[in-house]
């Protein structure tokens, strides 16, 4: 609860509750020897007659001061007869104790509202942390916010078709199929390997690498059931058609089959050797179907568990099956790059679809049963005609292993997701791309945040820098310039500019409000390792693999010095708080303390037995702090 008082002894306090957002107004008379008192509490006037004069004068002398404050005011009066209701709701929405009041010049007409880098102060959500994190509330310290969906796994349509569930390794996220929005995040910090929606879609089963079988409430990702029993990791995981039962396949050899209900174990299919990458239920659900790493596909009767059939003709491992639906057919994907179409009936193999030169990790029928689209390793997916075997189309945008594909339950869209960090929608009629969903489709090897807070960067060893806003996780903007890796990144201390450093050896100077680029920063010759802004943002500092250290002026891209003198590698630079000394740690096992008026060298801390690879001041330059790394065996010569 905060408020300001705007008077002295009869006046008024504006009290705003931080939860509520409503403000209330009470009347004091501060007069009383006694204490504050509320004027309701207070003996009533003894006469009508003096009651009215009293309430008469009061009213007038009320009005008089009202009046005489808006004359005073009026400059810094909110916009509101103007149209500007952002500004009122900004101001009402924001602690008055922290705002200075300002007078400006009087708007006359209605102001252009235009878009700008930041508001001030910055408008933040309810959650956003309001403390800083010390040595009294570490142990308080839980994530905020996660930026990035890791790695995609599988992917699969709800029944009804309105949602994509995508499976990766830091959990469950559920898109809108038609604009490929995020709807829902759950299962957080799972790796999560395998999922599959219940007939009803009410329910999502996962299976994740800590061997364990979830089952989830799809509309709030709540979770229902813990399902135990598996000693490896849950590879694939599916629904029987009533839905009643759940069976789960794992790389501890066996096949679980769980009753949905109260998540007990119905019976555990066993006979593998080897891995269990996937099973299915025929669609009558009286068969399960499941392929191996010994490159095997078995049926089994659900009821009882009996194998039927075993089916041999794949010289890899088999990573899916697929019963088509009518239950006549099976296909099977395999590391032998081949896809097998199989009669059910009899085991028969009808035919062999050759064209993928990678191994083959995902297939799926077509609601009709008259197409089965396959993804591969070699970054592509292929929709093939069932009758005979032949290939219908090829698409391509993936630019790694495609892990996954899936059909919408009408069958004209279908669902990829890959190792690229990409999940694409396609029009299978004729094979377009309608949309995608995008992340970084390498390691991430980079991260920034703004000085106020606002904003993330990330960068990536594939070559691109993105720009998230904090509060709620959105991508701002995605940086295309570099040609290789990113190593470095920073913001300058007004958060206006980033900075990123590649093994292309230049330095990009970015606009964060809108994604553009300022300067490309050339003179290196190796690797650019370390970036640092100095405190008054107008000098950057970049540190490189070739042993050198550049001082550039940011406003114009010009470089003011190259300091050099070291024998090996850059790995950090940074600034001392009032800006006069660069630090810089190297390969070469020194710190150096640099004057960055002119570049000149002031001292190098000589000693240590290890590369140093990071450099920092505390706060108030009194110290320096270092990391070192040891290594076994001599740095190569760079």
């Amino acid at each position: 609860m905060t408020f300001q008082e705007k008077s002295e002894g009869l006046g008024t306090r504006i009290f705003e509750d931080s939860n509520s957002k409503s403000t209330s107004t009470k009347h004091y008379d501060s007069s009383s020897g006694e204490g504050i008192i509320p004027l309701r509490n207070k003996d009533k006037p003894t006469s009508k007659i003096n009651g009215f004069w009293l309430v008469l004068i009061a009213f007038v002398l009320v009005a008089g001061v009202i009046y005489f404050f808006v004359l005073q005011n009026e400059p810094t009066q909110l916009l509101t007869q103007s149209g500007d209701v952002g500004t009122a709701a900004m101001q009402e929405k924001t602690n008055l104790t922290q705002i200075p009041i300002t007078k400006t010049p009087k708007i006359i007409t209605t102001p252009t509202i235009k878009s700008t880098f930041a508001s001030f102060p910055p408008l933040m959500p309810a959650f956003f942390p309001s403390e800083k994190i010390s040595a009294h509330n570490a142990s308080n310290v839980s994530q905020f916010i996660r930026i990035g969906n890791g790695t995609i796994n599988q992917i699969a349509y709800s029944p009804d078709g309105k949602t994509v569930a995508v499976a990766t390794s830091i959990g469950i996220f559920l898109y809108d199929s038609g604009t490929l929005e995020v709807q829902r995040y759950f299962a957080e910090d799972n790796y999560i390997l395998s999922l599959a929606f219940s007939p009803d879609g009410q329910t999502l089963a996962s299976g994740s690498r800590d061997g364990i079988v979830r089952l989830w409430q799809v509309t709030d990702g709540s979770l229902l059931h813990t399902l135990e029993g598996h000693t490896n990791r849950v590879n694939s995981v599916a629904f029987s058609p009533d839905g009643q039962v759940l069976a789960s396949g794992s790389g501890d050899g066996t096949i679980r089959l769980w009753h949905v209900a109260d998540g007990s174990i119905l019976i555990s299919l066993v006979g593998y050797t080897n891995w269990v990458n996937c099973i299915a239920f025929s669609p009558d659900g009286i068969i399960l179907a499941s392929g191996s790493g010994d490159g095997t596909i078995r049926l089994w009767r659900v009821i009882g568990g009996n194998l039927l059939h075993t089916f041999e003709g794949h010289t890899d491992l088999v990573a899916r099956v697929a019963f088509s639906p009518d239950g006549q057919f099976l296909a099977s994907g395999s590391w032998d790059n081949t896809i097998q179409l199989w009669q059910v009936a009899d085991g028969s193999l009808l035919h062999t679809l050759v064209g993928h030169t990678g191994d083959v990790e995902s297939v799926t029928f077509s609601p009709d049963g008259q197409i089965l689209a396959s993804g591969s390793h070699d970054n592509t997916i292929r929709l093939w005609r069932v009758a005979d075997g032949s290939s219908l189309n090829v698409l391509e945008k993936h630019t790694d292993d495609v892990l996954s594909v899936a059909f919408s339950p009408d069958g004209q869209f279908l669902a990829s997701g890959s190792d690229d960090g990409t999940i694409c929608k396609w029009r299978v009629a004729d094979g377009s791309l309608l949309g995608t969903v995008e992340n970084h489709t390498d390691w991430v090897s980079s991260v920034a945040v703004s000085s106020d807070g606002q904003f993330v960067a990330t960068g990536s060893n594939d070559g691109t820098i993105r720009l998230w806003q904090v509060f709620d996780s959105s991508l701002l903007y995605s940086l295309e310039g570099h040609i290789d890796r990113i190593n470095c990144l920073a913001f300058s201390p007004d958060g206006h500019v980033l900075a990123s450093g590649s093994s292309d050896d230049t330095v990009l100077l970015w606009q964060v409000s809108d994604g553009s680029l300022l300067q490309n920063l050339e003179g290196h010759n190796y690797w650019v390792q370390s970036v640092a802004f100095s405190p008054d943002g107008k000098i950057l500092a970049s540190g490189s693999y070739d042993g050198t250290i550049a001082l550039w002026q940011v406003a114009d891209g010009s470089l003011l010095h190259t300091l050099e003198g070291n024998t090996n590698r850059i790995a950090s630079v940074t600034f001392s708080p009032d800006g006069q000394i660069l630090a810089s740690g190297s390969y070469d096992n020194t710190i150096r303390l640099w004057r960055v008026a002119d570049g000149s060298l002031l001292h190098t801390l000589e000693g240590h037995t290890d590369r140093v690879e990071s450099v920092t001041f505390s706060p108030d330059g009194h110290v320096l702090a270092l990391s070192l790394i040891h290594i076994s065996e001599p740095t190569r010569p760079y």
